[in-house]
Formats: C-alpha cells, structure tokens, sequence
C-alpha cells in the first residue's frame, strides 16, 4: 500500500520521539562545505610523527636558534638599516636607500606613502634593535632581569602591532606600478608582501600568547622561542628580497650605461637596452621579481600557518601545536579564512587600484 500523508506523518513522529535515534541539529550549508577541510587538518596533527626525510623542512626553527645564538646573522639587518639611515641623513630626511638608488620611483620617501614610509622605517628599525637584544641578551630572560625582558618584549611587540605592521600592511597594499604601469607585477608583490606581514602578526600573536598562558613549565619558552622567530623571520624577508633587487638594479644599471656608452652606430643595441630598462628589469619588475620568485610559494600553503609545512618547519608536536595554536585542529571560519586569503588580498588590490586602472601611489614630488 502506497503511504499516506498520515502514515508519513506518523511516522517521523515515531523517529522523533524516539530515544534511541537523537536529534541531530542542522548543519548550514558552510559547515558542511568545510567540514571535510576541518576534519582534515584535525587529524593531521594528530598523525604527525616526524620523519627523518622531512628533517631538512625545520629551516623556521633552525632560523629562531640563528637569531638566539650568532651575533653574525644580526649583521644583515644591522647593515640594512644603517643603509638606510645613512641615505635618510645624506638626503637630509627626503629620501631612503632604496629610493636613492632607483631615482626616486621604489620605495620612495617622495611618493605619496612618504609619511608612512618614514614611520615604518623607524619603528621597524627600533625593533630589530629589540628584537637583537631580546634574542641575543640570553641573561636578561631570568631571574632579576626577566621583568626588563619582559618589558622589552612588550615594546617590541607595542613597536610591531601599533606601528611597524600595520605601516607595512598598508605600503604592500597601496604599492605603486612606476612609469611602466607595471599593474600585473606590482599586483604580485602586494599579494606577497601582505602574506609574510599576515604570518609575521600571527606568529607574534600567538607567541604572545604562549608566553601569557605558560602551561607546557620549561617547554613554554622553547615554543615561544620558535613563534617569536618565525614572526621576525617573516618579517626580515625583506633582506633576503633587497639583496636580490639590488642585483636586479645593478644590471639594469650596467645595460644602460653599456648601451649609452656605445658608438652611434649601436641603434639596436640601444633599442634593446631600452625595452629591457622598460621591460624586464623596470624598477617595479625588479621588485616584484625579487619578492616573488620565493615568497608565492607561501600562497600554495593554503591553510597558511596549519598546513604541515609550517608545522614541520617549527618542528611542533601534536601538543605544543595545540598550545600554540589555542585548538587541536582550525575551525570551519579559520580555515576558510586561510583558504579564501588569496582572494582577499585581490579584491583590496582591485579596489585600491580601482580595478586596475589607476597607480594607488603616484609620485608627488622628485628629487632626481
């Protein structure tokens, strides 16, 4: 017999009231598009067991050792900002090393970010200095100089959140494209730029947040140790990028002195050395060359800071993961976000720009 509207309804009335078979609650169609994804980077973790073959992924850990215990490797960032000092002061406070170098079109104090380029040059700058003497100043971590550790450790991090991220947050978003209109390549080095200074935040929260909670004893201070490192490892790519771009410079540099320097007869050779100037080693092609060629692989990442890369990098078991990161395994929201990134940094780099069309940093006055 074929059922009634009746029969039907007595029969869901029948499962309902039934104890042996809950009421399960309505899941919205979100969660059930990341749930999968959830579940997923839930058991990675806990699966995690390291692996000789993966050893060699533990470069962020060996890097925090670095900042902690060789006086060398501060040298990089020490000569980078008296570079750029040295060029503010040459320039009598108009412009930066970089600046200098380019004639004005990257990274100039003359563009319409000029004021907010002075500030993240200085409190970035500070906070290295902090950040050396916090990593290399072992003695002051206990006893009578923990509380000057401390309060250096809350400078630092007052110098980064108020003033020296959010800066860089801004000038990666509102980059200009220079004479050449380099829309496409300055485009990749916003979305770059934001992503190292989004992990650079993350990574000094949640150190943070370790160093507050203290419930792992002595392995508190390790794993602070290791977050700490990563948020300044992410936000001293910039040496690693301005080495390259300084190379970039120079052999731009070369081929137009070479091409100019020529007999008259050399018409092509002029040309080319043109088209290459405008072309491939522009100032702004320079840039986002020099950023690019290592930093979008942190794009394929796509759970950001939870994918197993980072996990292996800070060498994190399955439980000062957890620690650190405040959870077993990200949420449907978290993952999304981390996920959706790419995405995001698009559409503000759409909208600065409006969509494409117009240089977001235009340059307002020029020294050269």
């Amino acid at each position: 017999m074929a059922p009634t509207p009746a029969t039907i309804g007595a029969n869901n009335d029948a499962i309902d009231d039934d104890p042996a078979v809950p009421d399960e609650p309505i899941k919205s169609t979100a969660w059930c598009f990341w749930a999968p994804f959830a579940r997923e980077a839930e058991s990675e973790l806990e699966q995690l067991k390291p692996r000789k073959a993966m050893a060699n992924l533990n470069w962020i850990s060996l890097l925090a050792d670095m900042l902690a215990g060789t006086r060398v490797f501060w040298l990089a960032p020490g000569l980078f900002v008296a570079a750029q000092l040295a060029a503010f002061a040459w320039t009598g406070g108009e412009e930066s090393f970089f600046g200098m170098v380019t004639g004005g079109v990257v990274e100039s104090l003359s563009l319409d970010t000029g004021a907010i380029m002075r500030w993240h040059m200085f409190s970035a700058s500070a906070m290295w200095a902090l950040g050396a003497v916090q990593f290399l100043a072992r003695r002051w971590r206990q006893g009578a100089w923990a509380p000057l550790h401390r309060g250096l450790g809350r400078l630092f991090l007052g110098l980064w959140f108020a003033v020296a991220g959010p800066s860089a947050f801004y000038l990666s978003l509102y980059s200009g494209t220079g004479p050449s209109n380099a829309q496409v390549a300055m485009t990749a080095f916003s979305v770059v730029s934001m992503e190292t200074t989004v992990l650079a935040f993350y990574y000094f929260w949640k150190g943070w947040r370790v160093a507050v909670r203290r419930r792992l004893g002595a392995e508190t201070w390790r794993l602070h140790k290791k977050a700490m490192g990563a948020g300044l490892v992410f936000t001293m790519t910039i040496l690693f990028q301005r080495f390259c771009q300084l190379i970039l410079i120079a052999c731009r540099k070369a081929v137009v002195v070479l091409a100019e320097a020529g007999p008259g007869s050399w018409t092509r050779v002029r040309w080319v050395a043109e088209a290459l100037a405008s072309g491939p080693l522009d100032h702004n092609v320079n840039l986002a060359l020099s950023t690019c060629w290592f930093g979008a692989a942190l794009l394929l990442l796509l759970d950001g800071p939870r994918s197993r890369f980072f996990v292996l990098a800070l060498e994190l078991d399955p439980k000062t993961a957890e620690e650190l990161f405040g959870d077993e395994g990200p949420g449907a929201w978290e993952l999304g976000l981390w996920r959706g990134r790419l995405l995001l940094y698009l559409a503000m780099r759409g909208y600065v720009t409006k969509c494409w069309t117009i240089d977001p940093n235009p340059k307002q006055m020029g020294l050269f």
